[in-house]
């Protein structure tokens, strides 16, 4: 929590909220969150509440129970979005696309699929390849897509950066039988290209495209040392995307990722709540992003 804290991206922005003048920031460590009974911490008006690995939802959610402040980013959907499955079923519910999918547990019933060099098949369903593979906890990013045989087989494996690169290529394209995964269609897509997006509220959004992380080869990265991306103008049906999720999850700053289909589709496929921008051009995505937390506090917190 105190890294995220840290970042020069978070910095740009917890100075819009202190150059404000009407907001007096309180920053507290991670002893204490951690280490500390929620009596002892300070009582305060507003929230920011970032999610990251090891974070106490629950005793935070105490906290909030006891002294309600305004929460820009509601923890009460942190342990939701922390499962694939239930970010697609809350994107079902709200009539945002995602790819179509189905959760298996492949340790249960390992011994009833049915593995070809094609496809897969269990309980009478078949599964056909290319597919994607994905652990069913959204911070496991080990994320395997398998092809068939006029893809050249085999299964690309995608991960956290990592010298350079963020996927590498096996031949062996045989399926993880050591979890509970979800699968989904791939989606093929006109130009090989992942779109990040960034929205503030239900008003304002952002977006970046970056090379797919299926494609091969080391990064394309830029005078920084980042990874390259571009800014990118969203669809209206995109937009209307980033309205309806920052609103059911109760997230007022909120990152997903898009990918186009061919078939002209637009599919939300990860959602991941509070998220920096990370490009040196993005001056005016902080600039709106210090603007509109300053407003939504001063607008919802106690008087």
């Amino acid at each position: 929590m105190e890294k995220k804290l840290g970042t020069k991206w978070m910095k740009k922005i917890l100075v819009q909220l202190k150059n404000s003048g009407k907001i007096r920031l309180v920053i507290w460590t991670n002893d204490l969150i951690q280490n500390h009974p929620i009596e002892n911490w300070p009582i305060v008006d507003g929230l920011i509440t970032l999610y990251s690995s090891g974070y106490p939802v629950n005793k935070v959610l105490s906290y909030v129970n006891r002294h309600q402040p305004y929460c820009c980013n509601n923890p009460e959907f942190f342990k939701v979005m922390t499962s694939r499955e239930s970010i697609y079923k809350v994107l079902d519910e709200i009539g945002v696309d995602h790819p179509n999918y189905l959760v298996l547990n492949t340790q249960e019933i390992t011994n009833e699929i049915n593995e070809e060099t094609n496809w897969i098949s269990f309980d009478g369903k078949k599964l056909e390849k290319p597919f994607v593979e994905k652990p069913i906890g959204s911070e496991n990013h080990n994320i395997h897509i398998y092809f068939n045989s006029k893809k050249g087989g085999g299964k690309t494996k995608i991960f956290r950066k990592k010298a350079g690169r963020k996927n590498q290529f096996h031949p062996n394209g045989e399926i993880r039988r050591n979890g509970i995964y979800i699968y989904e269609e791939f989606i093929e897509q006109p130009e090989p290209i992942d779109i990040k997006v960034y929205a503030i509220g239900q008003n304002y959004v952002y977006a970046e495209k970056r090379m797919s992380l299926i494609r091969e080869g080391l990064l394309q990265i830029d005078k920084y040392g980042r990874e390259l991306r571009e800014v990118i103008k969203l669809s209206e049906k995109e937009r209307e995307f980033a309205a309806k999720i920052t609103q059911a999850f109760g997230q007022f700053i909120c990152g997903f990722d898009i990918v186009r289909g061919k078939d002209g589709r637009s599919v939300v496929i990860d959602i991941n709540g509070w998220s920096f921008v990370k490009s040196e051009f993005s001056n005016e995505y902080f600039q709106n992003c210090g603007k509109l937390l300053v407003e939504l506090f001063l607008a919802n917190c106690r008087k």
